[in-house]
C-alpha cells in the first residue's frame, strides 16, 4: 500500500480528467485503508472537484460514497450522513445501483452509530435489494448481518435468531464459508440471550478459539453463574484479541475476521487492534473480577475504560461500560454510593438518548426494555428514583 501511495503521489499534470480523478480517488482510497483518514481527504475532495468541474456525472456518487467513508472513519457522523445522502442522489442508472448497495450499506452504519436504528434497518433492506439485484453476494451477506445485529440490540432475540440463520443460508448458496466462523457465534449469542442458554452453549463450545466465540461463552457462563470460568474465558478472548493486528483494511468486505468489523470497526478500530471488541471484552472481564470478589482489580478498570482509555464520545456501547461500573459499586449510602448513581445516570442518559433516536415506538420500547442489559438498567434506574 506504502508503495502504491508513493507512485501515485509521483503522478503529476494528468490532463485527462476522469483519469486524473481516478488516480484521486485511488490515492484516497489506498491512504484510506492504512487509517490515514486525514491524508485521505484531500485527494478525495480533489477527485470531487475534478469531478464536477468536467461534468463526470457518473462518478460523482462513488466519490461522495468514498468521502461519507473517510467521515466515518473520522468519527464525523453528521458530515458522514451528508455525503452518503448526496451518493445516493447523485447515483446514475446501471452502474449507480451496483455501487449504491455499498451506498446503502454505509449509511446505515452510519446511522447505527448515530442511534437511528430504524433508519439504519431501512437502509439495509434497500441495500439488499440492490445487492440481490445486482449480484453483489458479499454486500448480501454483510447486510444481512448488520439486520441480524440490530435485532440483537433492540432485544428481538428470535428475530436475530432468524435473521442471522438466513445470512447462514446465503453465505452456504454461495460458498462463502469464512462467513459461517462469524455468523454461528452470534446465531450462539442470540440463543443465549433469548434463554435458550443450553443450546447456545453447546454450539459456542466449538467456536472458543476466535476471541470473538470466547466472549459470547464467556457470556454463556455468566448466564449460568459460573463467574470465574466466565472471567478464565474472556481473559482468554482478550489475549486473543490482543494479537489482532490491523496493518489493512481490507477493500473486498468479507464478513471474515468479526462480527464487528463492518460496522463498529469502519468507525473506531485502529491499527493496534483497539476497537469495540477490545472495550467489551476489558469492560465484562472488570465486571466479572468484581462479581469474583476482586473489586480492586475491577472497579479501576472501568473507571479506566469509562474516563481515560475511553474509546469516542459516540461508542455505541458507552451505557454499557457505564452500567457495568455502576453495578460494580456499592449500593449502601457513602461516596461510592453517590458514585453509583452518577454511573447509573451517565448509563441511563446515553441510553435514552440514542432510544430516541430511533423512530418508531415499538422499536423505541425493545431497545429500553426487551435488550437485557437495557432492561436490567431501566430497573435500576427506577429503583434508585432516576426515572
Amino acid at each position: 500500500v506504502n508503495d502504491l501511495i508513493q507512485k501515485l503521489n509521483a503522478v503529476d499534470n494528468v490532463k485527462n480528467d476522469r483519469v486524473s480523478s481516478i488516480l484521486k480517488a485511488t490515492l484516497a482510497e489506498a491512504y484510506y485503508s492504512v487509517y490515514e483518514y486525514q491524508k485521505a481527504l484531500r485527494p478525495a475532495k480533489d477527485a470531487l472537484l475534478i469531478t464536477q468541474g468536467a461534468g463526470l456525472a457518473g462518478e460523482e456518487s462513488g466519490i461522495n460514497t468514498l468521502l461519507g467513508k473517510i467521515m466515518l472513519g473520522m468519527q464525523r457522523i453528521e458530515e458522514a450522513k451528508d455525503y452518503f445522502r448526496i451518493a445516493m442522489e447523485t447515483a446514475t442508472p446501471g452502474s449507480g445501483k451496483f455501487l449504491l448497495a455499498e451506498t446503502y450499506y454505509l449509511g446505515a452504519v452510519t446511522y447505527y452509530i448515530y442511534g437511528n436504528l430504524s433508519q439504519s434497518m431501512r437502509l439495509l433492506e434497500k441495500s439488499l435489494d440492490l445487492s440481490r439485484e445486482t449480484g453483489r453476494r458479499n454486500w448480501e451477506i454483510i447486510a444481512l448481518f448488520a439486520k441480524g445485529r440490530i435485532n440483537f440490540d433492540l432485544g428481538r432475540y428470535q428475530s436475530a435468531i432468524n435473521v442471522f440463520s438466513e445470512c447462514l443460508s446465503v453465505a452456504r448458496i454461495y460458498n462463502s464459508l469464512e462467513s459461517h466462523e462469524i455468523i454461528y457465534p452470534w446465531i450462539a449469542r442470540s440463543f443465549v440471550y433469548s434463554g435458550k442458554r443450553e443450546a447456545g452453549g453447546r454450539i459456542l463450545e466449538n467456536y472458543q478459539e476466535s476471541a470473538e466465540g470466547a466472549f459470547f461463552y464467556s457470556e454463556y457462563l455468566y448466564f449460568k453463574g459460573l463467574y470465574s470460568e466466565a472471567e478464565d474465558m474472556v481473559n482468554l478472548s482478550l489475549e486473543m484479541d490482543s494479537d489482532n493486528i490491523h496493518l489493512f483494511l481490507s477493500p473486498d468486505f468479507k464478513l471474515d475476521s468479526s462480527g464487528f468489523k463492518y460496522m463498529e470497526d469502519l468507525v473506531f478500530l485502529v491499527m493496534d487492534g483497539r476497537g469495540v471488541l477490545s472495550h467489551l471484552l476489558r469492560a465484562f472481564s472488570a465486571y466479572l473480577s468484581v462479581l469474583n470478589d476482586n473489586p480492586v482489580k475491577g472497579i479501576p478498570e472501568l473507571e479506566r475504560l469509562t474516563r481515560d482509555d475511553k474509546l469516542s464520545d459516540i461508542d455505541p456501547f458507552n451505557g454499557l461500560y457505564y452500567f457495568f461500573h455502576a453495578l460494580s459499586l456499592p449500593e449502601k449510602e457513602g461516596v461510592d454510593s453517590l458514585d453509583r448513581l452518577t454511573m447509573l445516570s451517565k448509563a441511563l442518559r446515553h441510553v435514552q438518548t440514542v432510544a430516541s433516536r430511533i423512530d418508531f415506538p415499538k422499536e423505541r420500547m425493545a431497545f429500553l426494555t426487551g435488550n437485557y442489559w437495557n432492561s436490567r438498567l431501566m430497573t435500576a434506574a427506577k429503583k434508585n428514583k432516576l426515572l
